[in-house]
């Protein structure tokens, strides 16, 4: 082992070592009005805590700051089949704010991917349940069809701890190129 080698090896253990003993030092974090805070306490349940200043011990406490803002999600564009058997492209934008931080962090791995995952499922629930031109009239009135989203959108997200302000398909189009293709006559294996 060489000097420098050595040297390093020190300093690191030496920042190792600093670093643990500043953890035993209580700090403060800050949450804004539009943040919440989820704080878990050793051997204790998660607490939730509004805007203010919190002091924590950070060797026996974990601390996630969690924006409650609304913001958008968007689920990608699906290829999905309609009640009368024709392919469409459909995508949505939701926009969402969080109203339970505790169900959201707590109760979910990846509450986005979730949420995502839910959101495609009951959009595609939605385009299986009807044809192509109830669909058409529901996105020519615009908004019924993103009432009705939004509805359906809401229930199914609750689990979240997220409410659904608004959603909306980006787009609705009909697969064109496969009837080009393959005619008006199903696929056959």
């Amino acid at each position: 082992m060489t000097f420098g080698e050595l040297l390093a090896a020190l300093l690191g253990w030496l920042g190792d070592f600093i670093e643990w003993i500043i953890s035993f030092v209580p700090k403060y974090v800050i949450i804004r009005c539009n943040e919440k805070m989820i704080k878990f306490p050793a051997s204790k349940n998660a607490i939730e805590k509004g805007p203010g200043i919190y002091w924590y011990w950070p060797i026996v406490t974990e601390v996630y700051r969690i924006f409650t803002a609304r913001h958008t999600l968007e689920v990608e564009y699906m290829t999905l089949e309609t009640l009368d058997e024709l392919p469409i492209v459909i995508g949505l934008v939701m926009t969402v704010h969080i109203t339970n931080a505790t169900k959201y962090i707590v109760e979910n791995v990846d509450a986005e991917d979730g949420i995502v995952e839910v959101a495609s499922g009951t959009l595609r629930d939605i385009v299986m349940e009807n044809d192509w031109n109830s669909l058409v009239h529901a996105a020519d009135d615009g908004k019924r069809l993103n009432q009705k989203l939004t509805r359906r959108l809401g229930e199914s997200l609750k689990k979240f701890g997220i409410k659904v302000e608004s959603a909306r398909p980006t787009d609705q189009v009909r697969v064109r190129a496969a009837y080009r293709f393959f005619g008006n006559t199903p696929i056959e294996e």
